[in-house]
């Protein structure tokens, strides 16, 4: 049996086009990418270590999984900030990426049904291990290479489809 893609409806689609540029257009938009300061690059990895170490140190991963020799640490957290950022990757150790999900971001409400959070915990998810891959394979951080990559990642649901 051949699996075909379902996309969504044109008229679903230009309705979130619409959402989204009006997203686009807001004042608030503008603030955040003008104003809003890039952290140097030391206390953006001393954050990430601490939201990684405090996660990992007191609680069991939602979800672990080996990929090859990779292991895949997946927390859901539902009692941090809403300030706090909404995915936090640690992709420094040569087989293991640890992701976390920060249920009370703002965005985790926006999310509708299960295909939603699993499109979300997919796009977080293999965030990390595209980072993780860049860091162990090509020992920089490109953000193009971590899209390709990414983009192999966000095509293998479709590939088991095929082989079901």
């Amino acid at each position: 049996m051949i699996q075909t893609v379902s996309f969504p409806m044109p008229l679903a689609t230009d309705a979130a086009l619409d959402e989204f540029k009006r997203e686009l257009d807001s004042p608030e938009i503008v603030d955040t990418i003008e104003i809003e300061q890039v952290p140097p690059q030391k206390a953006v990895e001393q954050a990430v270590h601490t939201i990684t170490k405090s996660i990992v140190e007191s609680r069991e991963e939602t979800l672990k999984a080996k990929v090859g020799e990779l292991t895949v640490r997946l927390f859901t957290v539902g009692d941090m900030s809403p300030n706090d950022p909404y995915v936090t990757v640690d992709a420094r150790k040569a087989n293991e990426v640890v992701i976390v999900i920060n249920q009370v971001h703002p965005h985790w409400g926006q999310l509708k049904g299960s295909d939603g959070v699993l499109n979300y915990l997919r796009h977080c998810t293999y965030d990390g291990i595209a980072e993780w891959q860049a860091r162990a394979k090509a020992s920089r951080l490109d953000p193009d290479t971590i899209k390709l990559l990414k983009d192999k990642l966000l095509r293998v649901p479709f590939e088991m489809e095929k082989h079901v």
